[in-house]
């Protein structure tokens, strides 16, 4: 994405160097939980980033999300989900919870691709599902 959005600050006569990415706070979102990664309310990112970016009536050019994982990705406890990043930690600090309301995390992705791989390999599903809840 970046690379997308330097090539286009050049071709509109702009300078990319200029750019400079200069956060003083941040905090890494970490899942507590292994399995695959869901987003289920992106509406509420959007607006999580609109807060970052322009609270108090002021704009914070060096605010915003890295997400490191994307819908579906496998991850295990620990790994990073996303960033945030602000020129204050009172912000960070106040939507923490607000971010994490925004995925889950679930085993039923797992579940479904070994029933649909047992199906491919002609097993039982009863057996193979059985095993998941034993």
């Amino acid at each position: 994405a970046f690379e997308i959005l330097c090539k286009m600050i050049f071709e509109h006569g702009g300078d990319y160097k200029k750019i400079n990415f200069n956060y003083t706070n941040s905090i890494d979102i970490k899942s507590s939980d292994e399995g695959y990664l869901k987003y289920i309310d992106t509406k509420k990112i959007g607006s999580i980033i609109n807060f970052l970016t322009i609270s108090n009536d002021r704009l914070d050019n060096n605010a915003g999300i890295k997400f490191f994982k994307k819908n579906g990705d496998s991850v295990k406890q620990g790994d990073i989900i996303c960033r945030i990043f602000s020129g204050s930690n009172k912000i960070i600090e106040s939507i923490i919870n607000q971010i994490k309301e925004t995925y889950t995390i679930t085993y039923w992705l797992l579940i479904l691709s070994f029933f649909l791989l047992s199906l491919s390999f002609g097993f039982g599903t009863g057996i193979a599902l059985s095993n998941f809840f034993v």
